[in-house]
C-alpha cells in the first residue's frame, strides 16, 4: 500500500468514525427525548458491586462507546497528521487495529435498537461484527509486532487481506449465544475462556517482540512502553464494565497509542 491510498485510508476512518459519533449522539438524544431509551437485562459470571466505582452501571457502559469511538477519532487524526509522509508497514497494522476498535463500538446498537433476547438476523449480524472486532484487534496488534520486529513493505498488504479473511472466518465460526447479553452489550459467545488465554497470550509475545526488536536496534524502549499500555488496554476492554475498570482501559489505550506513535515517529524521523 502506497503512502498515498494509505493516508487516504486513515482519513476515510476520521471521518466515517466522525459521522458515526454524531449519528450515536443523535440516537441517544432522540431515545432520551422520547424516554424510549431501554437498556438489556445483562448476563453476569459474579455479581457486580453494589457501588459507582466498582460496579455496574449502564449509563457508564454507554458512555464509554462514545469515549472509546473519540480514541478511534484522535488517534486517526494524529497518524494522519504525523505519518501522511510517512511510508510505514507498522502504522498500517496499528490502523487495522484502529478500524477494529471502531467496529467494536457497533455494540451501542443492542440498547439503541432493543433487540437484547429477540433472537434477530440484527442481533446475530452485531454479535458476529464485534466479535471479528475483536480477533481483528488481537490480530492486528500480533502483525504490528511482527513488523516492527522486521518491517515488510511488500507483503504487508496480504498480511491485512489475511488478517480480514482468518477474523471474518473465526466470527462466523465460533457460536454466539444470543440468549445472553454481557454487561458490555457484547452478545457472547462460545470458547470464551480459550479466546481469553489466546488474546493474553498473543497480547504478551506482540510485547515481547516490539521488546526484543528495539533491543537488537538498539533503540529506546518507549514503544515498547506504549505498545504494551496498548495491549493492556485491548485485554481489559472487551471485559470492563465499571466505571474504574473503563477508566484505567482507556488511560492505557490512549496514553499507550500517544506514546508509541510519537516514538514511532520519532523513529522514522532519525532514519
Amino acid at each position: 500500500m502506497t503512502i498515498k491510498v494509505r493516508t487516504k485510508f486513515t482519513f476515510a476512518i476520521f471521518v466515517i468514525s466522525l459521522i458515526t459519533f454524531l449519528v450515536y449522539l443523535s440516537f441517544l438524544i432522540y431515545e432520551i427525548s422520547t424516554s424510549t431509551l431501554k437498556f438489556p437485562e445483562v448476563y453476569f459470571t459474579s455479581k457486580p458491586r453494589n457501588n459507582l466505582i466498582f460496579g455496574y452501571n449502564n449509563i457508564v457502559m454507554l458512555s464509554f462507546i462514545f469515549v472509546e469511538l473519540l480514541y478511534v477519532i484522535v488517534t486517526t487524526f494524529l497518524i494522519y497528521r504525523g505519518f501522511s509522509k510517512t511510508q510505514s508497514s507498522i502504522v498500517l497494522g496499528f490502523l487495522i487495529f484502529i478500524l477494529a476498535i471502531y467496529m467494536d463500538t457497533f455494540r451501542i446498537f443492542i440498547p439503541f435498537f432493543h433487540i437484547s433476547n429477540s433472537f434477530s438476523k440484527i442481533q446475530l449480524l452485531i454479535g458476529n461484527i464485534t466479535l471479528f472486532a475483536r480477533i481483528l484487534a488481537l490480530l492486528s496488534l500480533l502483525m504490528t509486532a511482527i513488523l516492527h520486529f522486521d518491517e515488510q513493505t511488500i507483503n504487508v498488504n496480504r498480511y491485512c487481506i489475511a488478517l480480514i479473511f482468518l477474523s471474518i472466518l473465526l466470527a462466523t465460526v465460533i457460536p454466539l449465544n444470543t440468549t445472553k447479553i454481557l454487561p458490555t452489550f457484547l452478545v457472547a459467545h462460545s470458547y470464551s475462556k480459550t479466546i481469553n488465554i489466546i488474546s493474553t497470550t498473543l497480547s504478551f509475545l506482540s510485547f515481547v517482540s516490539v521488546l526484543v526488536s528495539n533491543y537488537k536496534n538498539e533503540s529506546k524502549q518507549l514503544t515498547s512502553i506504549g505498545f504494551f499500555m496498548v495491549c493492556i488496554g485491548f485485554l481489559l476492554l472487551f471485559y470492563s464494565y465499571s466505571l474504574f475498570f473503563l477508566t484505567i482501559t482507556f488511560i492505557f489505550t490512549g496514553f499507550g497509542s500517544a506514546i508509541f506513535l510519537h516514538e514511532l515517529h520519532k523513529e522514522y524521523m532519525l532514519k
